[in-house]
């Protein structure tokens, strides 16, 4: 070693740290022109009975989170009621 840097960088990258979003990201022209791999085609709007499918499908998993918060709120009130209380 001897006090000498033996260091010699291949100009591999391991971990990418040019990450979308961060202050220092900074957008290739290789990296422009590449596929994302995301579809972003065109897609025909949902009428009739999908479109009526997906609310009611949508209103239904609402309404499920929400019966659990219920549930679990009136579950604590009679635990509390009837156990801390007494």
């Amino acid at each position: 070693m001897n006090g000498k840097n033996d260091f010699n960088d291949d100009q591999r990258v391991v971990a990418p740290m040019n990450i979308e979003g961060a202050p220092w990201f900074v957008r290739s022209r290789d990296e422009s022109k590449k596929d994302t791999g995301i579809f972003m085609g065109e897609m025909e709007d949902l009428k009739g009975k999908d479109l009526f499918r997906l609310m009611s499908y949508a209103v239904f998993a609402g309404l499920s989170v929400a019966m659990v918060f219920i549930v679990a709120y009136f579950l604590f009130i009679m635990f509390a009621l009837n156990v801390w209380f007494k």
